[in-house]
């Protein structure tokens, strides 16, 4: 139940409070980490609100920092989001979600029969989600990448999230950083 941030220290982001986690989230420039009485905590830089999570008894079951802002899910599969909303990613659609990704200036999230949706910035087609079934989304900088049932990786957005994609491989889970994906 203990966690471990390096890097970048220059916000505060790797100062872990004293404390037992179930889930951690590294956003861009704050850190959210799921207490086991399911509440959220946020350190780092509140330039945004990123740290103002709310404080309710949903019974959380994930939390997930962005670029300037993060998001928790509920047993009940509401999303919340809070902080920075400048693109409209805190402006989450109605429920049911079996998942939340934050990226920088967008949201993701996935619904029930392997559909997935995304709001906020669209700048890069970051949150325009191609046709197909998808078991899990994540968010990044400026794209996002679906796995699909199969185990293919499926990315939208900046073009260049495309160069390199594996085509031959049948993965089990996807991660999107920055401005880059594993």
């Amino acid at each position: 139940g203990r966690i471990e941030c390096w890097g970048n220290n220059r916000f505060r982001q790797t100062d872990i409070p004293n404390d037992v986690f179930i889930d951690v989230a590294a956003g861009g420039y704050h850190t959210c980490g799921l207490r086991p009485d399911g509440r959220v905590e946020c350190w780092g830089s509140n330039r945004y609100g990123a740290l103002s999570a709310p404080n309710n008894s949903l019974g959380l079951r994930s939390v997930s920092a962005g670029g300037l802002h993060a998001c928790q899910r509920s047993n009940d599969s509401q999303v919340e989001c809070w902080g920075s909303d400048s693109e409209g990613q805190l402006t989450v659609p109605d429920p049911p979600f079996l998942s939340v990704s934050s990226g920088y200036l967008h949201t993701c999230g996935l619904r029930p029969e392997d559909k997935a949706e995304c709001w906020g910035s669209n700048s890069d087609r970051q949150a325009r989600v191609p046709a197909g079934s998808f078991i899990q989304v994540s968010a990044g900088y400026l794209h996002t990448c679906g796995l699909e049932p199969e185990g293919r990786v499926e990315c939208w957005g900046r073009p260049q999230s495309r160069r390199g994609t594996p085509t031959r491989r049948a993965f089990r889970a996807v991660s999107t950083g920055g401005v880059h994906t594993c």
